[in-house]
């Protein structure tokens, strides 16, 4: 509650030095009797009749308001309200600053800084200014309302319990810079546009973290987070805004609601969910999505109708993509970072793009719903084997496999319960998950190489009716046979004949749908048991 104080008097002057105990009585003590609205500079608007323009003085104002018309420098400060300061120029106060009043300016760029504790309960308001501490030990404690209009910059630390909120002009295209840490526990962050024609002005630039509390970004022209991040916030981005994080991480404990475009090179750490909707544009990109990273079945990434997200890493429970919605991950060249994900479902002409990745999906429902699924999917992604549908697909291998590609690569499932495989690209891996990997063309471990062993993996399972890479199907029909051989003999060049040749194998008796050649079948039940008792070993990827 704002209180009014009428004309000093004694006893009411021994109750305000009692409720801010800095100010005890002392011939520094000086208070603004003068007209509201009066100059700082004047003598005779001041108890002592001395302008406060060092830190020999503590300073009171209790009602009435003051025009800081020069530069000032004092120790503490105490505006018990209603009115307080209108800032036409720069103040210093290096100790403490108590505000029950209101503090702003209108024109100019001014600052307003403090060597100590900045404790707020009332309203702060600066416009194209700076307001904050003049050193890491400095703090601001906010009880009341700080605004920040057009490119105003507010230094931490700073602990909210209320409000900060920012607000731009049309047609201005500044920005708000937060700098230093916030714990805005129990506290909001609003920081808006006003539209012209539909365009957003004005940004935010943040080179702190932000810790708890809501956040709500609307209609902004640009925000970029260049350090630090935002911590277990509710945060909310929405209008035309466009995210940009380049380093940091966004960590949240509440929904994330994305409905603007966004572009990371950061971390986006998230439970329970992250919604990306489209809007215009619709498009969003980020770096990294660790939807509770810690947690094998947390978190939930979500991307809506129409909406496209581009990263590169999305580890979470579950990912859903509406109608026409895309998840494109981007390549990697060698360093292929793993997508974990239970899917539930992929709307209609929706789309996953690996790239050159792998993906982990990890799932509590039955495994054969599960692999039904991802192999509907797949096909759906393979197009008769150009890779350019939608569902489960690569655009690393759609252009191996152009008319100007090498024709090395396919999209691959797998199942690790065969591989006993402890991680894949670099997350956690158990027995019931499910690999899907862009890998070599009848590569069935996934250690990048066309051997022995994809040969006995397709050998062991011929004839069998199954999806997976690593028993032998290679070409992604459910089926182990002929054709899956001629694939593995393709791919595995010069070493194909030897191999065959040193086991008895013909060639064109195996190419055969299911063959396996007469007369040489004495050989085969010969080797075969040789082959079923070959340890095969273990290959981490």
């Amino acid at each position: 509650m704002v209180r009014t104080l009428p004309a000093i008097t004694a006893a009411l002057t021994l109750a305000i030095l009692a409720a801010y105990p800095r100010l005890a009585p002392a011939a520094n003590l000086n208070t603004y009797t003068g007209p509201s609205g009066g100059n700082w500079t004047t003598p005779g608007n001041w108890s002592l009749n001395q302008v406060p323009n060092s830190t020999a003085f503590d300073v009171l104002i209790n009602g009435l308001g003051v025009k800081l018309d020069a530069p000032e420098t004092i120790n503490d400060l105490s505006i018990t309200g209603p009115f307080g300061i209108g800032l036409t120029a720069n103040l210093m106060v290096a100790g403490n600053l108590n505000n029950a009043g209101g503090i702003g300016n209108n024109t100019g760029a001014v600052s307003l800084t403090v060597g100590g504790t900045l404790t707020n309960s009332n309203s702060i308001s600066m416009f194209n200014s700076t307001v904050g501490g003049s050193s890491p030990t400095s703090l601001i404690i906010n009880n009341g309302t700080i605004g920040l209009i057009d490119a105003s910059t507010l230094v931490g630390p700073v602990i909210n319990q209320n409000l900060i909120k920012s607000q731009f002009d049309a047609g201005f295209g500044g920005s708000t810079q937060i700098v230093g840490p916030i714990d805005n526990t129990g506290g909001t962050i609003d920081i808006k546009a006003l539209l012209a024609g539909g365009d957003p002005w004005g940004g935010l630039d943040l080179k702190g973290t932000i810790t708890g509390g809501s956040i709500t970004l609307f209609a902004l022209r640009h925000a970029e987070i260049t350090n630090g991040g935002i911590v277990g916030s509710n945060l909310s981005i929405s209008g035309a805004t466009t995210l940009t994080l380049t380093s940091g991480v966004i960590n949240v404990t509440a929904p994330i609601t994305l409905q603007s475009a966004i572009s990371f090179g950061g971390v986006i750490q998230a439970n329970p969910s992250l919604v990306f909707n489209s809007t215009t544009p619709n498009s969003q990109s980020v770096g990294a999505i660790l939807q509770n990273a810690t947690n094998f079945y947390g978190g939930l990434v979500s991307i809506g109708a129409d909406a496209t997200l581009t990263a590169d890493q999305v580890v979470s429970k579950e990912l859903s993509l509406a109608t026409n919605a895309a998840l494109i991950l981007r390549p990697h060249g060698g360093n292929t970072p793993a997508t974990a994900y239970l899917p539930s479902g992929l709307g209609s002409n929706a789309l996953v793009d690996l790239g050159d990745n792998k993906l982990i999906v990890n799932s509590t429902v039955a495994k054969t719903t599960l692999i039904s699924q991802l192999t509907s999917q797949i096909n759906t992604g393979r197009h008769g084997g150009d890779w350019l549908g939608k569902g489960v697909s690569s655009s690393t291998v759609a252009a191996d496999q152009s008319a100007t590609g090498s024709h090395h690569f396919t999209v691959s499932l797998f199942d690790n319960a065969d591989l006993g495989l402890g991680t894949f690209g670099g997350q956690p891996a158990g027995s019931q998950s499910l690999f899907v990997a862009t890998a070599l063309i009848a590569d069935a471990n996934i250690d990048s190489l066309v051997n022995d062993i994809d040969f006995d993996a397709w050998f062991n399972h011929q004839l069998a009716l199954t999806p997976f890479a690593n028993r032998g199907d290679y070409n992604n029909d459910g089926v182990v046979n002929g054709k899956d051989f001629d694939l593995w003999y393709s791919a595995a060049g010069a070493l194909a004949q030897p191999l065959l040749d040193s086991r008895g194998l013909d060639r064109a008796a195996l190419s055969a749908v299911g063959g396996v050649p007469e007369p040489a079948s004495a050989l085969v039940l010969t080797i075969s048991p040789w082959l079923l008792a070959r340890r095969r070993r273990r290959v981490s990827s």
